[in-house]
């Protein structure tokens, strides 16, 4: 092995570890994502499907980068290339929603929503079978952002603060003048 390729190996283990931190985090989001369907408009439902399979292919994505890595290094990756094949269609097999029809109910209206991801399973052993390959990476966790435009009912109240102000004040008015 040359001098120049032994100096890049920490580099690439560190780059390594940083598509699996990644892809673990893709992995806990669209584990979330589910959740978010509640009291979700069509349009919401649209978009929160379309999320997660960008989600799930840029997951896939990561873990190609990592594997690449890995291969860099001379690593063996045939047991993460089995949990990959086993995963199938990435691009077609993400996420399926089903939107049903509105049905009358004593208290309104509802309508039943199926959300089937993709099994996770193929992606944990894909995980694992990566960081096999390569010991010495480690997943870093990151904190969650505190950015307040990240936060989701930031969004909501960008949205919708004015409108709320502007009611608030003109009832205040209505109050005050017609008591």
């Amino acid at each position: 092995m040359t001098a120049y390729r032994q100096a890049q190996r920490p580099a690439s283990v560190g780059t390594f570890s940083t598509h699996i931190s990644i892809a673990a985090e893709l992995v806990e989001q669209f584990i979330e994502l589910p959740a978010r369907m509640s009291g979700a408009s069509e349009d919401q439902i649209r978009d929160l499907h379309q999320e997660a399979r960008t989600v799930w292919e840029n997951l896939w994505d990561q873990l190609r980068q990592a594997r690449d890595l890995a291969v860099a290094l001379d690593r063996d990756v045939s047991s993460y290339d089995a949990a990959r094949t086993a995963a199938g269609d990435i691009w077609q097999n993400a996420v399926e929603v089903t939107v049903g029809p509105w049905e009358p109910t004593f208290n309104g209206k509802r309508r039943t929503v199926t959300w089937r991801s993709a099994p996770l399973g193929p992606v944990k052993r894909a995980v694992d079978a990566l960081l096999d390959a390569v010991p010495e990476a480690e997943i870093v966790h990151h904190a969650p952002p505190d950015d307040i435009e990240l936060r989701s009912g930031y969004k909501w109240l960008s949205s919708y603060g004015a409108i709320i102000a502007v009611v608030a004040i003109i009832g205040y008015v209505v109050y005050r003048f017609t008591r």
